[in-house]
């Protein structure tokens, strides 16, 4: 960019480009499922077109980008600290279900309140309003302030991620390991495979999560390695191809709703198994009594 804040050749060629354009668009798509993201991306595809010979008008402010800016980093912060609060709700569920069972809905009620509370703080230590007057292709770029540090917040959610994954896989093993223990209780074992299924739900929603926000961070590695060997206009579409947290904040409800609806279909079949099951377990109760005063009846006939 130049220094009046007019977009500089290469950044015309990249803004007007076919493969921007493209990726706008499916962004685009995307983040209207989220419904909050649909502003910033549609005002990203306005700009290619309708200021497409104009390159001082073509560009964002970080004024103007603030709102967007906030909303993005709150988001951003929430969506992945959802995932581990999921986790922790499956934990206590299974290994303190009396507990859960009596206090579930406050202890949802309390996660809910820390998800909140720190997707608020982290957007508050990022984010600064009074900072230098920046000019963006879009106003999902990063500001050069918070760039190293929102980064940083990014990578250590990652790995809370990683922790996640193995949370619910550990959690997903004891719940099967329960099951088996427990035979004639219908009542336990029908909780134990609900928690094994809600168990399934949350680690796909993790790891889709994680997939998203890991190639966003190789994205955002490369960008930082080879930005200065290459062509701004190349290293900057691929950095846009590479921006897959969109895609990931449209699966993660998809995928609830998914799962939502998997487990009342499942749930479904596990009342019929269990039913089934312990229809079996009575019926050869039954038989086994009636062959054991068959046998005594017959052992009294020959005394």
């Amino acid at each position: 960019m130049n220094i009046d804040g007019c977009a500089t050749a290469q950044g015309m060629q990249l803004v007007t480009s076919t493969l921007y354009r493209t990726v706008s668009h499916s962004q685009q798509i995307s983040a209207i499922a989220t419904v909050i993201l649909t502003v910033p991306t549609t005002e990203a595809v306005y700009h290619s077109y309708a200021f497409s010979d104009s390159p001082c008008d073509i560009m964002f402010t970080s004024t103007q980008c603030i709102p967007h800016t906030y909303l993005l980093v709150f988001s951003c912060a929430g969506l992945i600290l959802t995932t581990y609060a999921l986790s922790v709700d499956r934990v206590i569920s299974t290994l303190f279900p009396l507990f859960y069972q009596a206090y579930g809905v406050s202890f949802c009620a309390v996660l809910l309140l820390g998800t909140v509370s720190y997707s608020a703080i982290c957007t508050n230590s990022l984010v600064n309003p009074n900072a230098e007057t920046e000019t963006f292709i879009r106003c999902a770029d990063v500001p050069s302030y918070m760039s190293k540090g929102l980064f940083s917040v990014i990578s250590l959610n990652a790995f809370v991620l990683i922790i996640c994954v193995f949370i619910t896989i550990f959690i997903m093993f004891l719940n099967k390991r329960l099951e088996k223990r427990i035979r004639f209780d219908v009542t336990i074992r029908y909780r134990q495979r609900e928690a094994l299924l809600t168990s399934q739900v949350v680690c796909w929603i993790t790891l889709v999560l994680f997939f998203g926000i890991f190639i966003y961070i190789c994205g955002g590695l490369i960008f930082r390695i080879f930005g200065k060997n290459y062509c701004p206009v190349t290293v900057s579409l691929i950095y846009r191809v590479l921006y897959t947290l969109p895609y990931a904040a449209t699966a993660t409800p998809a995928l609830i709703l998914f799962g939502l609806s998997y487990v009342k279909w499942r749930r479904k079949n596990i009342i019929k198994d269990l039913t089934t099951a312990q229809e079996t377990t009575g019926s050869r109760m039954n038989e086994l009594t009636l062959q054991w005063e068959a046998s005594f009846k017959k052992k009294a006939c020959q005394s």
